[in-house]
């Protein structure tokens, strides 16, 4: 097997680690087992897991000891996302075969699918002590702990910390193996979000020189640019995801939004008709021509992209936002208060919307409506917002405060 990604249930990236990795010791299984069990690696292959899984538990049945038979039926049975006996059989292989790294390995991979990143983190750190014990240097181990800290960082109040062992172990996991297009690119995203540019740039060039056909780094180098202020780079880096794959409809949307940075609207509405000859039913595409036009002043296109857009994608919140101030500048105020209501109605927090309907209310001296909407702005935008929220307190004075 090569050594690839594989995407389990939980849709969490684990590299498996191939079945027959890591240097055994003292038991030498017998012949007919060792024969099932290869069959069963050569039907694993084929993508047969029914056959895969006959082979390897005949291997494991006429062998007790065999630590690799063991392992590989833990093997499909986590393909299958039947963790409980995957970790029954993988726990059997390492029982059998203490100093094996492999194992240790498919089991961090079942506790990161299962989300326990304590346990996976455990059991990741084993393997890869493993390893070095029998001097088989294992990267998918120290790139599914980095992974593992990557996941954990979600859920961590500060995740700086996660995101630093992660770094680390990804960083060992590319010096044994310089090819890990994944772990490149997930380097590249952890360093862009410490805010470390260069690293990031770094990373995703080697992303791309590892996997030339794949657009996906020249895409989010493209975005980091733009986050730098640098549109011209950030249109260099999508015109080359667009070479790769001339039929990405992506890429072509992230060229035309960094035209909309340098304000070459002409070259930003073409290049959106493009996407959307290739995709027509791209909510993403008629948001930004939507939004290409309106900038143009052209309001009556904006409302037809944007309504387009939220017919392909009815909660699109920008869309139904964007569309309501449209309504705003066409001076529809009717349709404006009922689009942005639209808008609070996918998230009743939104405070751009807030904002806006307590201005139309406020001017149409519907004071009660306006004092109301702007209660629910200052509570929704916090700190976001600084100057329209005092414009607001200001305005909730002069309208006898909140009720």
């Amino acid at each position: 097997m090569t050594k690839k990604p594989l995407l389990v249930l939980t849709a969490l990236l684990v590299l498996i680690a191939s079945p027959t990795w890591g240097k055994k010791k003292k038991h030498v299984p017998i012949d007919l087992a060792v024969f099932h069990n290869n069959e069963g690696v050569r039907q694993l292959a084929f993508q047969d897991l029914e056959r895969a899984m006959w082979e390897f538990k005949t291997a494991a049945e006429l062998d007790p000891l065999y630590a690799e038979a063991h392992n590989n039926v833990g093997l499909i049975y986590k393909y299958r996302a039947e963790y409980d006996p995957a970790l029954d059989y993988f726990k059997t292989a390492i029982k059998l075969d203490p100093q094996w790294p492999t194992p240790y390995n498919h089991v961090g991979t079942v506790y990161l699918a299962k989300g326990e990143f304590a346990l996976a983190i455990t059991y990741f750190t084993k393997a890869t002590q493993k390893a070095k014990k029998t001097d088989d240097k294992f990267a998918d181990a120290w790139y599914n702990l980095g992974l593992t800290y990557l996941e954990k960082s979600r859920k961590d109040e500060n995740p700086k910390e996660s995101w630093k062992k992660a770094i680390g172990a990804m960083k060992k996991a590319t010096q044994i193996d310089a090819r890990l297009y994944h772990a490149h690119l997930d380097l590249a995203e952890t360093y862009r979000k410490l805010g470390d540019w260069e690293k990031a740039i770094l990373r995703y060039r080697l992303a791309i020189e590892t996997r030339p056909t794949d657009p996906a780094p020249w895409k989010k180098l493209g975005e980091l640019y733009l986050e730098k202020g640098d549109p011209v780079k950030a249109e260099e880096s999508f015109a080359n995801a667009r070479r790769v794959d001339p039929q990405s409809e992506e890429a072509l949307i992230a060229l035309g939004e960094s035209y909309l940075q340098q304000q070459r609207y002409g070259d930003a509405l073409s290049t959106f008709v493009g996407a959307l000859k290739i995709n027509p039913k791209s909510a993403r595409a008629h948001f930004d021509l939507g939004y290409t036009y309106g900038l143009q002043g052209n309001h009556r296109e904006a409302e037809t992209s944007y309504k387009k857009a939220i017919e392909i994608l009815p909660d699109f919140l920008e869309a139904h936002y964007n569309l309501g101030t449209t309504y705003i500048a066409l001076n529809s105020f009717q349709e404006a208060i009922y689009t942005l209501q639209e808008a609070l109605r996918i998230d009743k927090n939104h405070a751009p919307s807030l904002y806006d309907l307590a201005q139309i209310y406020d001017s149409q001296n519907q004071s009660r409506e306006a004092s109301a909407y702007f209660c629910q702005f200052v509570k929704a935008a916090g700190k976001k917002y600084p100057d329209q929220t005092r414009l607001a307190e200001g305005r909730i004075k002069q309208l006898g405060g909140c009720h």
